[in-house]
C-alpha cells in the first residue's frame, strides 16, 4: 500500500474516532436531560447548548455534504414542519408586538425544533442508543415514583408536587407521569425477562401510587385513554382486560378526595378558572383567525380578552391551560393546522407499525408513542408541549426519537 494512501486511511479513522466521541457525548447530555430536566429549567437550557455544540462539531467533522444532513428531521416530518415553523414565522411576522413574539420564536419554537432533531440523529447515528435512552427514561421514572410515593405515604407537607421533599417547578409532578406510566406499562408488557419485569413492575406501582395521590383528572384521562386506546390497536386483549380491571380496581380504593375530584371530571363547575382561560384564548382567535395575535401574545392580551369574573392576582401571568386554544389565539388556524399535521402523521404511522410489526424493540416503540399520545391527551388540561423549559422540550425530544425509531423498526 501506497505511504499517500496510509496516511488518508489514517486521518480516516482518527475523524472516525472523533465523531464517535462527540456521538457518545451527544448521548451522555441527553441521558442526563431525560433523568434531570424535571428538576430545574437549567436542564434544558445545558442540554440544548450542549447537544447543538456537539451536533455542529460532528457536522464540520463529516464533511460538508453531510452537515446539512445531520439537521434534517425524519422524513416523513419534513413538510408538516416546515409549515408549521413557517406559521410561526408568519405569526411573529404580523404579530401585536413583533419584537416579544420575536424572543419566543428563538426561544421556544425553534429549539423545540433542533431537539426533536437532536433526538432524531441519536437513533440515525446508532440504532442501539435507543436502550440507553430507555434506560434514562427508566431511571428517570424510578426517581420520580420513589421519591413521590415516598412524599405522598409519609404524607410530605406539599406531598402532590414533591419528590424526596423537592418541590418540582410549576407543580408538575403530574405532567411528567404522563409520560411515564404509559412508557413503563408497554415496556412492562413487552419485556421478556421475568427479573426485568420485576423490576419494571416495582417502578410502575410507584408512579401509579404518584399517579393516584397527585388527584390530578388531566393526568388520570391522559394516562388511562392512551394506555387503552394502544392496547387497543395492538389487538392485545388479554392486557387490555387486565389494564380495565385494574384501572377500576385503582378508582375503588381511590382516598374520599380523590373520589371526589373523580366525579367532577366531566362537571364544569369544578374546572376552576380553566373555562375562562380558554374563552379568552377564543376570544383573542375570533378577531385573528388566520395566524392569531402573534407568539406569546395569550398573556400580554389575556386583560383585554378575559370574560367577566373575579380572578386571583397575577392571574394575568398564566397560560390557557389549553395547548390547542393557545396555540390557536397565537398562531392562528394555519398554526394549529401545522400542529395537529405533524401530530396526525406521526400518530398514523406508529400506530399502523404498532399494529403490524413486532420485533425485540417493540415494548420501547409502543412505549414512546404510548406517552407522546398521552401528553397530546393531557395538553387538552395543561399547555405543555409548546410552552415551558422542561415538559416542551421533552416532548419534543422524544417526538425525534420515536420518529426516527420508526424509520429503523421500518427498514428491519
Amino acid at each position: 500500500m501506497k505511504s499517500g494512501n496510509i496516511k488518508n486511511l489514517g486521518k480516516f479513522f482518527k475523524r472516525r474516532g472523533k465523531i464517535s466521541f462527540l456521538e457518545n457525548a451527544l448521548l451522555l447530555n441527553f441521558s442526563l436531560f431525560i433523568v434531570l430536566v424535571p428538576y430545574s429549567p437549567k436542564t434544558a437550557k445545558i442540554s440544548f447548548c450542549g447537544g447543538v455544540f456537539f451536533l455542529i462539531s460532528i457536522g464540520i467533522l463529516k464533511g460538508k455534504k453531510k452537515f446539512l444532513k445531520i439537521f434534517s428531521p425524519p422524513y416523513f416530518l419534513k413538510w408538516p414542519l416546515f409549515f408549521f415553523l413557517i406559521s410561526a414565522i408568519a405569526s411573529t411576522i404580523f404579530s401585536k408586538d413583533i419584537y416579544h413574539s420575536q424572543s419566543i420564536l428563538f426561544e421556544r419554537v425553534i429549539p423545540y425544533l433542533i431537539y426533536l432533531i437532536m433526538g432524531a440523529y441519536l437513533i440515525q447515528s446508532n440504532k442501539k442508543n435507543i436502550y440507553i435512552l430507555a434506560f434514562a427514561l427508566v431511571i428517570s421514572a424510578f426517581i420520580i415514583g420513589l421519591g413521590g410515593a415516598a412524599d405522598y405515604i409519609l404524607k410530605s407537607p406539599k406531598r402532590l408536587f414533591t419528590v424526596f421533599g423537592y418541590e418540582l417547578p410549576f407543580h408538575s409532578l403530574a405532567l411528567f407521569l404522563t409520560f411515564y406510566i404509559p412508557f413503563l406499562t408497554f415496556l412492562f408488557i413487552g419485556m421478556q425477562k421475568l427479573w426485568k419485569k420485576v423490576i419494571l413492575g416495582v417502578i410502575l406501582l410507584l408512579l401509579i401510587i404518584c399517579w393516584m395521590g397527585a388527584a390530578s383528572r388531566g393526568a388520570w384521562l391522559a394516562v388511562s385513554l392512551s394506555i387503552i386506546t394502544v392496547l387497543g390497536i395492538c389487538k392485545k386483549k388479554k392486557w387490555l382486560v387486565l389494564t380495565l380491571v385494574f384501572l377500576l380496581i385503582v378508582f375503588l380504593v381511590f382516598p374520599a378526595v380523590q373520589t371526589h375530584r373523580l366525579r367532577w371530571i366531566f362537571d364544569s363547575t369544578h374546572w376552576g378558572h380553566r373555562p375562562r382561560l380558554i374563552q379568552a384564548a377564543f376570544n383573542i382567535f375570533k378577531d385573528y383567525p388566520l395566524l392569531g395575535a402573534g407568539l406569546g401574545m395569550y398573556e400580554k392580551l389575556f386583560n383585554k380578552y378575559k370574560p367577566p369574573g373575579r380572578y386571583p392576582k397575577g392571574f394575568e401571568r398564566l397560560h390557557a391551560h389549553n395547548d390547542y386554544m393557545e396555540l390557536l389565539s397565537e398562531r392562528g388556524i394555519f398554526g394549529l393546522v401545522g400542529f395537529l399535521w405533524i401530530l396526525g402523521l406521526f400518530f398514523k404511522k406508529s400506530f399502523y407499525c404498532i399494529r403490524k410489526v413486532f420485533s425485540k424493540d417493540y415494548g420501547i416503540f409502543t412505549g414512546l408513542t404510548a406517552s407522546l399520545f398521552s401528553a397530546v391527551i393531557f395538553s387538552f388540561f395543561s399547555t405543555m408541549v409548546n410552552v415551558g423549559t422542561r415538559s416542551a422540550p421533552f416532548f419534543w425530544f422524544l417526538l425525534g426519537v420515536a420518529s426516527q425509531f420508526y424509520l429503523t423498526i421500518g427498514e428491519n
